[in-house]
């Protein structure tokens, strides 16, 4: 049976990223206070986790393979599709960013680059953290074989969060970072957040639940609020490796998101639990991420054939994030999450 709060989680980590490449939340104040860079892919890798199966460590070679199956050979499929219309819309001469581009279906763009930025056709960018998810669960899965009767979760997740740290720290000190060193650094960032979600599954969950919601947002709220008026908003680049230079920052605003909206999705639960369409976003959440920044250029190339007078067509020549101003954004938004699935 289906993890009703944990598919409501699912849908709003989706929106989150929809929308965060949309400029964010612009109602309801969320970006003012949790702002979405701040922790909308530790969100994800902290789902991830909540599913591990501490089974898959007496079955490592079929754990990989099937892992292999459902991320890798869809994510490079997608690539080369993606590769494709990159090359279409370049010899059409679309975009200044697509004409720009170089060996297009070169091994290195097709099979390398997504393993160290991910960024290599545009259109599928958001796609970035697949590989380095798939390195994440394996690596995790390894850990937990190896490590079970050195370290409990507790030390775990410690030493992970530490290890963490010191790819935050190293992430900091050396610019520009050597594309060998990215997926170790980011792998290293998202392996504290996947434990994090096994381990509140296992130890915490029970636990947590009883906490009442008044003193649970109290205690966030004000982590949050000190958060922003020592620093600003917590934002940070994981596809870039940019913390900003802050070390632990990212890691307080990242536990702050996961818990805020994990004790959202259960209060929705009566609310949500049953709606088909909360349950059509949550299970397709891979289908919105390949997709959706395809939808919002296609999106804007019909408002350019349609000679729409507030479109800016130099602007949406030399700017991948570009909006039409007098388009509503939940139109993009919304066509970005419906399309897709």
């Amino acid at each position: 049976m289906k993890n009703k709060q944990f598919v409501i989680l699912e849908a709003i980590a989706i929106i989150l990223i929809v929308a965060g490449h949309k400029g964010g939340i612009p109602f309801l104040h969320i970006n003012d206070f949790f702002s979405l860079y701040g922790y909308h892919v530790a969100l994800f890798i902290f789902i991830s986790g909540y599913f591990f199966k501490i089974e898959n460590t007496q079955h490592i070679p079929l754990f990989i393979w099937n892992k292999t199956k459902k991320l890798l050979i869809p994510y490079f499929g997608w690539n080369i599709i993606y590769a494709c219309i990159a090359s279409i819309l370049q010899h059409r001469h679309t975009t200044s960013y697509f004409e720009v581009l170089t060996n297009i279906f070169s091994f290195q763009k097709l099979f390398i680059q997504p393993w160290t930025d991910g960024h290599q056709y545009y259109l599928n960018l958001a796609t970035w953290f697949v590989t380095i998810l798939f390195l994440t669960q394996v690596i995790y899965t390894l850990l937990q074989k190896y490590t079970k009767k050195r370290f409990n979760s507790e030390w775990l997740q410690i030493l992970l969060l530490v290890i963490g740290l010191i790819s935050v720290y190293v992430s900091n000190s050396i610019s520009p970072i050597p594309n060998y060193l990215k997926p170790i650094l980011k792998v290293s960032f998202f392996l504290p957040f996947y434990h994090f979600g096994y381990y509140y599954r296992t130890k915490l969950e029970t636990k947590a639940s009883t906490i009442p919601n008044t003193w649970f947002f109290l205690l966030l709220f004000l982590i949050q609020y000190d958060l922003y008026s020592r620093f600003g908003a917590p934002d940070y680049y994981l596809g870039q490796c940019n913390y900003k230079q802050n070390l632990f920052i990212p890691f307080i605003s990242s536990f702050v998101g996961i818990l805020f909206w994990l004790r959202i999705s259960r209060i929705l639960v009566p609310l949500l639990g049953n709606n088909k369409y909360v349950h059509y976003i949550g299970n397709n959440t891979w289908s919105i991420m390949v997709h959706h920044l395809f939808v919002f250029f296609l999106i804007n190339l019909s408002l350019k054939h349609i000679r729409l007078d507030t479109f800016n067509n130099f602007l949406f020549r030399t700017d991948f994030w570009y909006s039409c101003p007098s388009v509503p954004y939940w139109l993009y938004v919304g066509l970005g999450i419906i399309l897709p699935v």
